[in-house]
């Protein structure tokens, strides 16, 4: 499980959001025959890769409010806190979406031409 941390924050760190989210989507294109919507897919696996270390921080940062308080390192005690804040994360970045006007249907063939468009 570290090991996945690690990557993802690697990944992260390294790679510029538009060039994965244009390698995430020609990849899943040939499953558009299926049903599957190469956008919304591939974002949502963007989001799992990027929350990942965010997650971790967030679980550190309850063990240590824990810790200072003195409590046990009950499953329950952490769980609940943690699954609150990631609960709390997400709405913020779907806020963010939708105050953007995301649309994934309505996205350029190529995440390359729309970074570039935008400077980025």
């Amino acid at each position: 499980m570290l090991s996945l941390i690690l990557f993802a924050a690697l990944v992260t760190l390294t790679t510029r959001v538009s060039e994965m989210v244009e390698v995430i989507e020609n990849a899943l294109r040939p499953l558009a025959r299926f049903g599957v919507n190469p956008a919304k897919a591939s974002l949502a696996i963007l989001l799992s890769i990027w929350f990942l270390p965010v997650i971790a921080q967030k679980f550190q940062d309850v063990r240590e409010a824990q810790d200072s308080r003195g409590l046990s390192a009950s499953f329950m005690a952490t769980a609940v806190p943690l699954i609150v804040r990631t609960l709390h994360m997400a709405n913020d970045i779907a806020e963010a979406l939708d105050a953007r006007s995301y649309d994934p249907d309505a996205r350029p063939e190529s995440a390359r031409a729309a970074a570039a468009a935008h400077g980025q």
